[in-house]
């Protein structure tokens, strides 16, 4: 497993560009806040900050790891529930999505087949953090969400601290 984890940096959107950028990448936390405090008209303020975990798979082991299944930790992450490996091609597969080490419910999910990008969907997660992928086929593929928690008397007066996540395989040769 790799994992990188990126420092904050700042962003301000006109309210327009906000509110397009928030509806596309599902923020649900930001929706909520700027529809009840009545601020869709105000510039869009946020501290952002990427993490990223990549499962590499190394020797020809065809028995589940358990560790690919277990959180590393990470401010906002998404675990998958089985080892990505062992899947049998065309069966679904299962994530969660922990912020601050707690699951997470309706945060989307936008998941894309790296080796075709035409070959996406969007998930959102329920119960338990929990989403699932109706059907994983071989190749490489990316799975990133993105949630945020409103604050005050940050830099910059930003409204937002806000995560992004990914989390990246390659199942293209885990049949063989």
């Amino acid at each position: 497993i790799l994992e990188i984890e990126s420092g904050n940096s700042y962003s301000e959107l006109p309210a327009d560009l906000f509110a397009a950028y928030v509806e596309e990448e599902g923020i649900t936390p930001i929706t909520r806040d700027r529809d009840t405090a009545e601020k869709k008209e105000l510039t869009g303020k946020e501290l952002y900050s990427r993490r990223g975990k990549t499962i590499v798979k190394t020797g020809k082991q065809r028995d589940a790891n358990p560790h690919l299944t277990n959180p590393i930790g990470m401010t906002l992450e998404i675990v998958p529930i089985q080892d990505p490996f062992g899947i049998a091609p065309g069966s679904p597969v299962e994530v969660q999505v922990l912020y601050q080490g707690h699951p997470v419910e309706e945060a989307t999910i936008h998941v894309t087949k790296l080796d075709e990008p035409d070959i996406s969907t969007t998930l959102l997660t329920g119960s338990g953090g929990i989403a699932e992928m109706p059907e994983l086929l071989g190749g490489r593929w990316l799975f990133h969400t993105v949630w945020s928690s409103p604050a005050r008397g940050l830099l910059n007066d930003a409204d937002y601290i806000t995560v992004f996540s990914s989390l990246t395989f390659d199942i293209s040769d885990a049949h063989e």
